[in-house]
């Protein structure tokens, strides 16, 4: 086969499309994968630190609904609903070992992070004789 001919057989077959589009491919992707090594390699500069929000206590007092409180004298413990606005967090289970209503609200004003008595202007109790 002469140079010639494996000209024409080349034109026959595209060759003249198909080797620079090979080309360019080869382009790109040997030329992609220098530009993500690049980038990939370079530290990160974000801000690192956690940023936590905190509510005030008039925040967190407007948004609870109500605590129902469900005192079981008989098994000397109390159930406490706590129902809020917030979409994400509707409501707190809690349960404590004591049956006294001023023990009861201390301990609910130490887990919701409010004073006991904005805590007494939200509880209702209901006593259960089981």
């Amino acid at each position: 086969m002469t140079p010639c001919k494996g000209l024409k057989l080349g034109l026959k077959l595209g060759l003249e499309f198909w080797l620079p589009l090979v080309l360019l491919g080869l382009t790109f992707w040997v030329g992609g994968g220098y530009v993500m090594d690049e980038i990939l390699s370079q530290p990160y500069k974000g801000d690192s630190r956690l940023k936590v929000e905190t509510q005030s206590v008039e925040q967190r007092q407007k948004s609870i609904l109500f605590i129902k409180v469900e005192i079981y004298k008989k098994s000397g413990v109390s159930k406490v609903e706590v129902k809020t606005v917030s979409k994400a967090l509707k409501e707190l289970r809690f349960e404590f070992p004591v049956t006294e209503a001023s023990l009861i609200e201390a301990a609910i004003a130490k887990e919701l992070g409010l004073p006991t008595e904005d805590i007494r202007n939200l509880m209702y109790y209901q006593i259960k004789l089981r």
